[in-house]
């Protein structure tokens, strides 16, 4: 009987549904749970739900990011999340934080007594840019336990697709074989997310833009002050200025996105930039979609209003550095 669950927070939701991915092409589909809120079943009480499915599992894989002990939470009695860990601890699993987006692990000082063992099991550290060579020693352990995918038999003429031999689900009854609607849901990809709107996108860039011309007047008014006293010309003085704007803007996106994939505009609003394959952009492809943003910006706006026409509401700058701006809370 193998189960390998995966725990994570609103904030580390691409990478657990990558990380997920990874592990169900390894080990089977079936074999894979991501999210607390899976271990549930229709009717069911879930707090004897979770602690079932825990307790007939292998591993359970806590994502843990920089933002992880945010909220209440980690101490409300009846959060699935905690309810997972908690049985996990307690029945001795195979607990394995995995610290992702510069997630640090929390001190036993951070939890409370249930949680506190959480701070002595040995974490793994996964990036978005060395991501296959950072699971690989999660991989190596698994294997102990957990036998890789074998092929599925034929599927049936209904379109269903039978379970893969030698796998069986760790939780209460489920049925053995999974529609076709079912397993496109739980494929990872771009299917699987709900794209942002137009309306939230470009309300979260007036608020991006707001913020960063506040920053750039600033600025302006510094370089202002420190070029008075000296023969510079006012052309000068705005030429530098603008400069300072154009670098404060690059260095906002930079920062966030390749951090968390959500600006502050963004996360106001609840949408997200991510790559195709779901994991976040690193600096050189945060770089190619400013680049994309300044072209479509040059005729009229049209690479921005591209996006309400665009199959996948892609601007020209999302193409620019393969990019799609997905609501921050779907899968």
């Amino acid at each position: 009987m193998s189960k390998i669950i995966i725990i994570n927070r609103e904030e580390s939701k691409a990478m657990a549904l990558r990380l997920g991915d990874h592990l169900s092409n390894r080990f089977g589909a079936q074999t894979v749970t991501v999210g607390s809120n899976k271990l549930t079943r229709l009717g069911e009480d879930y707090v004897e739900a979770v602690e079932d499915r825990v307790l007939k599992s292998d591993a359970v894989i806590v994502l843990i990011g920089p933002h992880f002990l945010e909220g209440a939470w980690s101490r409300d009695e009846e959060q699935t999340d905690r309810l997972a860990i908690r049985a996990a601890l307690r029945h001795n699993k195979r607990l394995i934080p995995v610290l992702v987006e510069g997630g640090a692990m929390p001190t036993a000082a951070d939890l409370d007594e249930a949680l506190a063992p959480l701070a002595r099991r040995a974490p793994l550290t996964v990036t978005e840019t060395g991501f296959r060579g950072d699971v690989a020693p999660l991989i190596q352990m698994l294997e102990q336990f957990t036998s890789p995918a074998q092929p599925a038999p034929a599927a049936p003429s209904t379109g269903s697709y039978a379970t893969p031999s030698g796998f069986v689900i760790g939780a209460a009854p489920v049925t053995t074989v999974m529609t076709s609607e079912k397993r496109k849901n739980e494929t990872f990809g771009p299917d699987s997310y709900e794209l942002a709107d137009f309306g939230a996108r470009f309300a979260a860039g007036i608020i991006d833009g707001i913020l960063v011309n506040i920053a750039a007047v600033v600025a302006g008014v510094i370089i202002g002050v420190v070029l008075s006293g000296t023969t510079r010309s006012a052309s000068t003085a705005q030429a530098i200025g603008g400069i300072i704007g154009l670098v404060l803007g690059a260095g906002y996106q930079i920062y966030f996105l390749t951090r968390t994939g959500q600006t502050i505009g963004k996360q106001i609003l609840g949408v997200k930039v991510v790559k195709e394959d779901g994991r976040l952009l690193n600096t050189g492809e945060v770089i190619l979609r400013i680049i994309g943003q300044i072209v479509g910006s040059l005729f009229l706006l049209i690479g921005y209003i591209w996006a309400l026409f665009d199959q996948r509401r892609q601007g020209w700058h999302d193409k620019f550095a393969g990019s799609l701006v997905i609501k921050a809370s779907s899968r």
